[in-house]
Parts: structure tokens; sequence; C-alpha cells
């Protein structure tokens, strides 16, 4: 499920996974089904890879790096990273639900289809 997804500053977003637990203190807090906005862009210098801050600031000394699947390691900026690969516009929620169903994940493709249903009342 490796698709290269690039984002805008300050385009709403969804995440599709949560943070993993045996990291999470590393990385920032996501919620899988929960909508945030991108707060900061970086790409990989390596290998191209967006790279998305949704909000949350490291004080930790432990993030003074950002490491990449790659390898690569670059300034984390003090902030925490995510891979684009994460998350996925308001424009893809249709074809991130018939993912989860066709994977049957119907748990998950209900909350999407709630979020789409939010997004049709309001528009």
């Amino acid at each position: 499920m490796k698709r290269n997804k690039i984002f805008k500053y300050g385009q709403s977003i969804v995440a599709l996974t949560n943070t993993p637990l045996d990291t999470d203190f590393r990385y920032q807090k996501r919620t899988r089904g929960s909508v945030y906005k991108v707060h900061e862009i970086q790409f990989c210098c390596k290998c191209g890879v967006q790279m998305i801050n949704i909000g949350q600031v490291s004080c930790s000394t432990l993030n003074d790096t950002l490491e990449c699947d790659c390898g690569n390691e670059q300034d984390a900026l003090g902030l925490y990273w995510t891979e684009s690969k994460h998350f996925c516009g308001m424009d893809d929620l249709e074809e991130e639900m018939l993912l989860a169903s066709e994977k049957e994940d119907y748990e998950f493709a209900g909350e999407l289809k709630k979020l789409l249903e939010n997004i049709s009342v309001n528009a």
C-alpha cells in the first residue's frame, strides 16, 4: 500500500492509521479516522517521500533528526513528522472507504462514510 501522496499547507486530511504504540514517543499522535490540518511539509532529500506535520511540536531531544523509511536522516526542525502515506485527502475519502470495505475493515469504512456524509451536508 505504498502510495506517493502529496498534500498542501493547510489542507484537511484524514488519518488512515493510528500512531504505533511501540513508537508512540517518537511520532506525532494521530487517530485513524480523525481529521487534521497540514501545518508543515518536508520532503526526504534522498527518496522524495513527503513528510507532514499536523501541528505537534517536539520538545524532545530524541526528535532532532527525521529518519525516512529509506534510511536517510535530516533535520527534524523541532517538529514531529509522519509520512503522507498514513493520511488521505478529503477528496479521497470515497476511494479509501471502498478500500477498507475490500479489506473487510467495515468499522473503518463506516467511519469514513460518516465523514463523507458530513462533508455532503456541509457543502
